[in-house]
């Protein structure tokens, strides 16, 4: 441990909580996506009342955001004696997968060219199944083209089809692939990407979070206790996070090159493998291991960012 760490450290915590005011609820979600997931079973809600007391958040607000998650399908509650086990809902855990992919994975493959379309029919979609599809495509980047078409060019498919079978809609929308036809006139696949999604406030977006982390990059020495490290590499998740799931992740050959999302991924990736042994410590302590809660990590940690530390990577 190094105190004079510490200091800068709590000092640079404090000009973050002051431009970044904290929401517990979506400071939760980073920590049962970050921390508790990959661990599985379940986490008390003792433990969680422990882990966000350092962030300023206390117990008052961690119980009505635990009971928001709960009301919204992203937890499930257990009472044991006089305590509470809260575990992720199937839903939840499969919003956790979809956010882990983007979070953490390898930035996308050569593109092919192809868009993916989904198109609807509105006449014949409730309002609620409607407004479930448009939130769940935008979530995984689809921009609504027109109405009742939604696109992305080289979209994966199976968050796609996870979203189709978890909402029922097999058989009630048509998905296509398809590429511009460059012989006829209209709009290029560049043109709809600058009409369809808003790239230079998302780029504004990465460049502030790379700003804000950059100390820690530009200081390798930094040392921090365990229970810092957890603040840092929750932080840092937290804010990624908050950047991320926001991104379209548009083919390579849609973004200009010097694209500020590929520096933001190489710079979270480094700064969340130096911190996260030491985070992972502090986690330990905090929970307990109580069965029937969390146990070991799983493999789920290992492949985070790896792609990040890659030399060239991300072009």
């Amino acid at each position: 441990m190094d105190l004079q760490s510490d200091a800068r450290f709590d000092e640079w915590l404090r000009r973050y909580q002051a431009e970044e005011p904290i929401r517990a609820k979506s400071l939760l979600v980073t920590i049962l996506g970050d921390s508790v997931a990959p661990h599985g079973a379940g986490i008390w809600l003792g433990s969680l009342i422990a882990l966000l007391a350092p962030f300023g958040v206390n117990e008052r607000l961690v119980r009505t955001s635990v009971f928001r998650l709960c009301t919204e399908g992203w937890l499930e509650a257990e009472r044991i004696g006089r305590r509470s086990l809260y575990t992720l809902s199937a839903a939840g855990r499969r919003r956790i997968e979809h956010a882990d992919r983007r979070i953490y994975g390898q930035p996308a493959a050569s593109w092919d060219g192809m868009w993916t379309l989904v198109l609807t029919w509105p006449q014949e979609l409730s309002a609620q199944q409607r407004a479930d599809l448009k939130r769940d495509l935008l979530w995984e980047g689809y921009a609504p083209l027109a109405v009742g078409l939604y696109g992305h060019p080289g979209a994966a498919h199976e968050p796609l089809a996870e979203i189709i079978a978890a909402q029922g809609l097999t058989g009630a929308v048509a998905v296509f692939e398809a590429r511009a036809a460059e012989r006829l006139p209209g709009l290029s696949d560049a043109d709809l990407v600058v009409r369809h999604w808003p790239l230079e406030s998302l780029a504004a977006r990465y460049r502030s979070f790379i700003a804000r982390f950059e100390p820690f990059l530009r200081e390798p020495a930094w040392d921090l206790d365990p229970a810092r490290a957890f603040l840092l590499c929750t932080l840092l998740v937290h804010a990624y996070r908050r950047v991320v799931l926001h991104d379209p992740q548009l083919p390579l050959e849609l973004l200009a090159p010097d694209w500020p999302g590929h520096q933001a991924f190489k710079d979270c990736g480094s700064i969340y493998q130096k911190a996260r042994q030491r985070a992972e410590e502090h986690f330990n302590q905090a929970v307990g291991f109580d069965p029937p809660a969390l146990g070991p990590p799983t493999l789920r940690l290992l492949g985070r960012f790896a792609q990040a530390l890659v030399p060239g990577s991300q072009g």
